[in-house]
């Protein structure tokens, strides 16, 4: 089943057009010029501005969704609320209504349309076995909201788009990249930073680096591969400076499931600079990380004594194991719907019992930092049946897609876009939050934009990307 983009863009009269234009600009620039005197003065015209954006022109809300990823700073506490939940919603709503003048009421088809349903459906009816109901029906909902984000990105926009967009994603995730190389620097190597963009960031650059992996192999000329080898050395500089074992890790397994693909296109298509490319990355890179651990440079010491499970880090793996062994519990004792989607941060009141264990007074609130075990624990085997389809189809999808994909000067956006989403499903067998809070737009996000890649009918190019 191949998807066929809307193209065809915003389609209100010039006059409508013209007003909600001439709004957007009254408000940010009233904003602009309020932030003179005091920044929350300015909020409001601003915040206005981008909700005219968000309803009226949501394809353009996409860029302040990127931008808002950066800053998850806790609006509400509990349920955690966050600037890109509202913004998330705003671009949902803006969708929906940009469909609704179009006078089209469903959706565009994908290969994804069944998983989809029945994944839904199937996370709904965990919800009998639910102890807070009302939790597990904003996570439903929550759900409902990620994968319309998917189709919205899918569907909406002008030539070019998704170009723009990872763009903006890579810029801002090497500035704060930066800004948190030179605080780790300045700690001698020996402090975690996160700076303003907190935990979400290793997720982040961990996406940016495969793609700009893939970029590298197809760059056209010298000036675009040394510009991408240089973001991709910030971003990674970045990455280790989180230094999150997982996000390390799986940027490394991302980086070389980027290298294969490009290296198997390569060779299919018979393209021998971006095969060289590929090979002399994987060989260099791998010739560099066991150069900078074997010189134990001072700034890695503490980078690599959490890989060995020093200190912090051997308490950090004792709280997820105990996460995870509670929540194979969760399965075994409901192992056909499971517990109920939205539950394991509340396994506490349904095996108290469990409270008698030293690790469960660090533990109380978290999830289990796994995709697979999660879904596993809150809807059983036919919940996680039903993610293994939705995963499997979104596979075969970008595989198929690859295969059809000709020498283009998109072929490194595609394969990178495609690089990403494996990473995820992959990551998503043994750790992560694939569908939840930041990641989860994250990946929804990236989905959609890969399925504005899968070739219509007969024609293998780019559907709405194409310049």
């Amino acid at each position: 089943m191949d998807l066929v983009v809307n193209r065809e863009g915003f389609a209100a009269s010039p006059i409508a057009g013209r007003f909600w234009l001439a709004g957007i600009l009254i408000c940010i620039t009233a904003g602009c010029a309020a932030a003179l005197t005091t920044w929350q003065v300015a909020f409001a015209p601003l915040a206005m501005g981008i909700v005219l954006t968000c309803l009226f022109k949501p394809d353009w809300g996409l860029y302040f969704l990127i931008a808002s990823l950066f800053f998850p700073l806790t609006i509400v506490h509990e349920p955690r609320f966050y600037p890109a939940d509202i913004i998330l919603f705003l671009v949902v709503i803006g969708f929906w209504l940009q469909r609704a003048r179009e006078g089209k009421s469903g959706l565009t088809h994908t290969p994804l349309d069944w998983p989809i349903a029945v994944w839904l459906g199937i996370m709904a009816l965990s919800l009998v076995n639910a102890y807070d109901v009302v939790k597990g029906g904003i996570n439903w909902l929550r759900h409902v909201q990620l994968l319309l984000l998917l189709y919205t990105t899918a569907i909406i926009g002008i030539p070019g788009r998704s170009n723009r967009i990872i763009g903006l994603l890579i810029i801002l995730a090497a500035l704060f990249a930066i800004s948190n190389g030179i605080s780790f620097l300045i700690s001698g190597g020996t402090e975690r930073v996160f700076g303003l963009a907190r935990i979400p960031l290793s997720g982040t650059l961990q996406m940016c680096a495969i793609y700009l992996t893939a970029r590298v192999c197809f760059a056209k000329n010298t000036t675009n591969m040394a510009s991408c080898l240089l973001l991709l050395g910030l971003i990674l500089f970045g990455q280790i400076a989180n230094q999150s074992r997982g996000a390390i890790g799986f940027t490394a397994v991302g980086m070389c499931i980027s290298l294969v693909l490009a290296y198997w296109w390569a060779g299919r298509n018979n393209q021998s600079i971006p095969r060289r490319r590929a090979a002399l990355l994987f060989f260099g890179g791998f010739a560099l990380t066991v150069l900078l651990v074997l010189a134990l440079l001072p700034v890695l010491t503490t980078v690599i004594s959490r890989f060995r499970g020093v200190g912090n880090a051997a308490f950090t793996l004792e709280s997820r194991y105990f996460l995870w062994s509670t929540a194979w519990r969760m399965f075994l004792d409901h192992p056909i719907l499971g517990i109920g989607l939205g539950q394991v941060q509340v396994w506490h009141h349904m095996f108290p019992e469990l409270r008698l264990y030293p690790m469960a007074v660090f533990t109380f609130g978290l999830g289990t930092h796994n995709t697979f075990l999660t879904y596993l624990a809150e809807t059983g085997t036919v919940g996680i049946l039903a993610l293994a389809w939705f995963m499997s189809r979104v596979v075969r999808a970008g595989m198929r897609t690859l295969r059809n994909l000709l020498p283009d000067a998109q072929t490194g956006h595609v394969i990178g876009l495609w690089a990403m989403v494996f990473t995820i499903v992959v990551r998503s067998l043994v750790e992560g939050d694939a569908f939840y809070a930041i990641a989860g737009m994250t990946t929804t996000l990236l989905i959609g934009l890969c399925l504005r890649t899968i070739p219509t009918e007969q024609t293998y190019k780019l559907p709405g990307d194409a310049e």
